[in-house]
């Protein structure tokens, strides 16, 4: 019968049948690497038989005699569900990719061993060790012989086979490492003081104005102090920042990318009521950290049940310790604080001398570190590492910046002998009392946290947690710094009791959601923060009622709308165009744009025009000034968002001239005009002439993205989604999407939703954005997804008895010698 088939449909059958053989061929892979999580399974180093039982979502609910024994276990089935996810995050913090992945991931390796986290989680143990709290030190321990139990006896994933990437065991330093990899990807630093820099000392200090990245009274005393700076010798700042340090800085910040087992967050939310403001009269905590997505997702769940303490933690990759949680008694969750805790010094090198600086008048040498770098089918590749007094120098992270004459160096708070962030975690999952967790945050030097605590006596608290450091000198650390004449060296840290600082407040309400804070007491901290609308609609729906319920926390959890931010932008736009557009084709979606009231209903044409208006905005105001680069640098930082609304209010901002065009001076209604215009353009060319057809739905989708997601056919089988996405940008349900053209392609978002009533902790709801599971196969790999969309939670079980009616697999681990 085939000869009667013509040549082409015969090519089709043979490509058929290869791409049937190979989804076998993948299939077969993926099922050798199946976690078993029933059975018995025995477990070197166990004090005694440990019992795992298997709720219907696949969250290990651990039952041990000893804290040791639960950690143990937990290492070993974390390793069982997520071990490639742990092995990605080592590889990325000790700049190992190449070795598996080839030379496209060699800058990311370069970068990390320039960062040097490796060599400083062994260097911690070594410095450290001896000071820490030993029952930590054992509970680590015994969580990482846990991983290589696994490692060195269970199947291989399917992305080691892939990848044909060997079995390596864990060391206790590589928590330290990957602890510093995920503070990494908070450093809004790296990407807003170059940025400042270039456009006060190439641009002018004028254009601050109407640039904005914090509060109006922060920006208004960053801009007094804006002054060019003298850097002396033939250094000339435009060029140079412009060509060199500008393209390092972005790719810098682009190589997050490359390991989704933890990106970065582009806010949280995070909520108390007192128990006198609850229905069931005890502290209510809500917490939603905005992670980016991935699959798997950032969080593995698990419960750990012991004699001393029953514990229900989300743990990031190969880190045993839960950064939120709860248990009978307690209850605590997190938002990014976004302080400052990063400076950028430009060094002077010493004249006729190799790898030295000026520093305060001396000849100062570099420190020099080896690094040999594997990479896949390439051999070894040799870099130096260098660094000054005031950290690595990272123009030796990319080719074609290590010739600059100026080094830059980075000083950054995670890499703090004194940073006891692991202790700090430790100490919160055992406290007893408000003052136990007061103590506990204040051990965290970086990255800035908002710690947010409740328990059961009725004590709630939330503490700014991290360092701010004081300089020498009072200049704004917002742009580089001089490093030769010690000026702007450190001097020391703000002590933690003058942080920002809320105890038992007497209105009974805590919200942190990434702002600067303006209910606490505490000096202000320097930083980045984000705009106030989240935090201002939170409370607002919080004193709407007097008493609220965890139905109440729900509904707020899943809040799509931005009265604050959207409405000012919108009515700021509509204030420069003073009907001007009224009279075009686009005057009907005009109309529902100036009557949009702030909420990203699905079926809404008008936040699509909003989303694309602020873009073409910014982008018609400032590339022209900045250039592509830069204006991809900025569109990524804080500043983006601050400054949408800080130029349409400024008339007079300089960044109104078009440099392209032979006009003297562009007015603001000008450049307004032709971006809304461009915006309505960009969006019918993609969505359709017909305004009536536009859905933001169409618009605004997520996909949680596998590590090899990217590779045909991989992603159609790894890959989770794409999926229409509920809320916005600066919502409350907040699905976060980069400024672009055209799309609104959520890549962060709640990374779970948790509502911790104390008045039943045993019974707390949350929720993951795709599943528990690493293995695609696994049932639950992403059966999470579509309640996560749709605003549905599952309740966290830990109380046995309760647990026993949603158990689905049993696996008991026994002890051997």
């Amino acid at each position: 019968m085939l000869r009667f088939l013509r040549p082409a449909a015969l090519a089709l059958l043979a490509a058929a049948a290869v791409l049937a053989l190979i989804l076998l061929a993948f299939v077969a892979l993926s099922e050798a690497s199946r976690p078993v999580r029933s059975g018995l399974a025995d477990l070197p180093g166990l004090g005694a038989p440990v019992r795992i039982l298997y709720d219907e979502r696949g969250v290990p609910h651990i039952f041990a005699d000893s804290e040791p024994d639960a950690y143990r276990a937990l290492g070993y089935v974390q390793t069982k569900d997520r071990w490639w996810q742990m092995e990605l995050a080592r590889r990325v913090a000790r700049g190992e990719l190449s070795e598996i992945l080839g030379a496209p991931t060699l800058e990311a390796d370069v970068l990390f061993r320039t960062l040097g986290l490796s060599r400083f989680g062994q260097q911690y143990l070594q410095r450290r060790g001896a000071s820490l709290d030993p029952a930590m030190l054992r509970n680590l321990q015994a969580y990482v012989d846990g991983i290589n139990a696994h490692v060195e006896r269970g199947p291989l994933p399917l992305e080691f086979r892939l990848l044909q990437a060997p079995r390596r065991n864990f060391e206790l330093s590589d928590i330290f490492a990957i602890s510093g990899y995920v503070a990494y990807t908070f450093l809004d630093a790296m990407e807003t003081d170059p940025t400042a820099t270039y456009i006060r000392d190439a641009l002018g200090p004028q254009y601050l104005q109407g640039v904005a990245w914090d509060g109006a009274q922060a920006m208004a005393a960053i801009r007094a102090s804006a002054k060019r700076e003298t850097w002396g010798g033939d250094l000339q700042p435009a060029a140079w920042l412009r060509r060199d340090l500008q393209p390092a800085i972005q790719r810098m910040q682009s190589i997050a990318a490359l390991a989704p087992a933890a990106r970065s967050l582009a806010g949280s939310n995070a909520w108390i009521v007192s128990g006198a403001r609850s229905d069931s009269g005890y502290p209510i905590l809500c917490n939603d950290p905005h992670i980016a997505f991935s699959q798997p997702g950032a969080w593995y769940e698990a419960h750990l049940h012991t004699p001393q303490l029953n514990l229900y933690g989300h743990y990031l990759a190969a880190l045993p310790l839960p950064l939120v949680g709860h248990t009978d008694d307690h209850a605590w969750g997190l938002t990014m604080l976004l302080n400052d805790d990063a400076d950028f010094y430009v060094e002077t090198p010493a004249p006729g001398v190799e790898n030295a600086i000026l520093y305060r008048g001396q000849v100062a040498a570099m420190e020099l570190q080896r690094e040999d770098i594997q990479i896949r089918g390439a051999g070894i590749q040799s870099i130096v590492v260098r660094s000054s007094v005031h950290g690595p120098i990272i123009n030796d992270v990319f080719d074609g910046f290590r010739s600059q004459r100026r080094p830059v160096a980075l000083r950054w708070g995670y890499l703090n002998f004194d940073n006891d962030i692991a202790g700090a975690f430790h100490s919160l999952a055992h406290a007893t009392s408000l003052a136990d967790a007061r103590q506990a945050a204040s051990r965290i030097l970086s990255p800035g946290l908002n710690v947010l605590y409740a328990n059961r006596q009725g004590d709630i608290g939330w503490w700014a947690a991290g360092r701010q450091a004081r300089l020498q000198s009072s200049a704004s650390r917002a742009f580089l710094l001089d490093g030769a004449s010690g000026r702007y060296d450190l001097r020391d840290f703000l002590p933690f009791a003058d942080n920002p600082h809320q105890e038992n407040p007497p209105d009974g309400l805590i919200v942190s959601a990434n702002n600067r804070m303006l209910w606490g007491q505490g000096h202000p901290l320097e930083g980045y923060y984000s705009p106030d609308a989240r935090a201002l609609r939170i409370r607002q729906l919080l004193e709407a009622q007097p008493k609220l319920g965890v139905a109440d926390m729900k509904r707020i959890q899943l809040d799509r709308r931005d009265n604050r931010l959207a409405l000012a932008v919108r009515d700021a736009a509509r204030l420069a165009l003073h009907g001007d557009l009224d009279s075009t084709p686009a005057a009907s979606l005009l109309q529902q744009y100036w009557q949009w009231d702030g909420a990203y209903e699905a079926d809404l044409a008008a936040p699509m025009l909003h989303w694309e208006f602020s873009y073409q905005l910014l982008r018609a105001a400032m590339v022209d000034e900045l250039g592509e680069d830069f204006f991809a640098v900025f569109l990524r930082s804080p500043a983006s968002i601050w400054t949408l609304l800080e130029l349409l209010q400024n008339d007079s901002a300089p960044w109104w001239d078009d440099r392209s065009t032979p006009e003297p001076r562009e007015s603001r209604a000008t450049i307004v005009r032709r971006a809304m215009l461009r915006a309505i353009v960009v969006l019918q060319e993609r969505y359709g002439a017909n305004f009536n057809d536009w859905q933001w739905q169409t618009m605004h989708a997520v996909v949680h993205q596998h590590a090899l997601g990217g590779l045909w056919p991989l992603g159609l089988l790894l890959n989770v989604g794409p999926y229409p996405a509920p809320g916005g940008r600066e919502t409350i349900n907040n699905y976060h999407f980069p400024f672009e053209s055209g799309a609104a392609q959520v890549s962060i978002g709640p990374s779970t939703r948790r509502i911790i009533d104390l008045a039943a902790p045993q019974r707390a709801l949350g929720i993951l954005p795709a599943g528990q599971s690493g293995h695609w196969l696994d049932a639950n790999y992403q059966d999470q997804a579509l309640d996560h969309l749709q605003g549905r939670w599952r309740t966290q079980w830990m109380d046995p008895a309760e647990l026993t009616a949603h158990q689905v697999n049993e696996l008991i681990l026994r002890p051997t010698l």
